[in-house]
């Protein structure tokens, strides 16, 4: 998986930017339990080279985001 990211979140004090390319990896099993539903579960790894600007007040933050790794589940449905 690759893809960009791009979000801008702007409050009262507080205005958020976020920019930048992700590529990565996921490995999981998925159990036909019938022919309509089926469980999965596996891991994700996202290696990315995002920047977070955060504005607060007067304070300037840059935040760097290296990578992101989740576990997920979840329950499949077939029409």
């Amino acid at each position: 998986m690759a893809g960009y990211t791009k979000n801008e979140i702007s409050g009262d004090e507080v205005s958020i930017d976020l920019d930048g390319m992700y590529y990565g990896a996921q490995l999981g099993v998925n159990y036909a339990l019938n022919n309509n539903l089926s469980l999965e579960a596996g891991y994700r790894y996202m290696k990315s080279n995002a920047d977070y600007d955060l504005v607060d007040g007067t304070e300037s933050y840059k935040l760097e985001l290296d990578y992101i790794s989740n576990w997920f589940v979840g329950v499949n449905y077939k029409f």
